[in-house]
């Protein structure tokens, strides 16, 4: 999997939402049962920000990757949060 290394799978669960109402659930979910959530966003690792240990969830947002809307004359679009730039 692109982005990911051995240090990713620690927390042994890996979650991959594809809309905000989704995460929303996760982020409840997890506070309910005292999870951390170790956020991931375009998975370049630069950062090595995807590295979780047990009791930790990864939340992947891979799948959010929608482009909602596009406005040329600001220059402006509302996208998913892992949309990368250069679709848009």
């Amino acid at each position: 999997m692109r982005g990911y290394c051995a240090a990713s799978f620690g927390g042994g669960v890996l979650l991959t939402p594809g809309s905000a109402p989704d995460v929303s659930k996760i982020c409840w979910l997890a506070a309910e049962h005292g999870l951390a959530i170790v956020p991931q966003g375009g998975l370049t690792g630069l950062v090595q920000g995807t590295a979780t240990a047990p009791g930790q969830v990864a939340l992947s947002l891979e799948k959010m990757t929608r482009i909602v809307e596009l406005d040329p004359v600001p220059h402006a679009s509302s996208c998913g949060h892992a949309t990368a730039k250069d679709s848009v």
